[in-house]
């Protein structure tokens, strides 16, 4: 027996010709790109606002002498003066200091684990 298909008749009159349902139709591709440019879609910071916010990080790092503080990413990378990318790519490749999970989704940077890190780093 042949698998049969399912057929849907127009109306339900027996006198017209049966007509095969057709399936769902899919979204374009661009359609779809144009669904996920609307959900990343994040307010972009001027250079006068990025600049503020870094050295608001900066000064809020320098007065963390507690070996056991907890930096985030971010305060990490303010502090030794690298990109946030630049940041997790160094922490992702392994060759970063030791990282303190805050969280079952968040990590950070001990002072104390920097400080060795930068330590291990020296030349000469």
């Amino acid at each position: 027996m042949a698998p049969q298909q399912s057929l849907a008749t127009p109306a339900n009159n027996p006198q017209d010709p049966p007509v095969l349902a057709t399936p769902p139709l899919r979204a374009t591709p661009r359609q779809t790109k144009r669904r996920k440019k609307r959900r990343r879609r994040k307010k972009k910071l001027t250079p006068r606002q990025r600049a503020a916010r870094r050295a608001a990080i900066l000064e809020r790092v320098e007065r963390y002498q507690n070996p056991d503080h907890v930096l985030t990413v971010e305060e990490w990378c303010a502090l030794n003066s690298i990109s946030v990318p630049t940041g997790k790519r160094i922490l992702k490749s392994g060759g970063g200091p030791t990282v303190t999970e805050v969280g079952k989704h968040r990590i950070g940077i001990t002072v104390g684990n920097n400080r060795r890190w930068q330590g291990s780093r020296a030349r000469g």
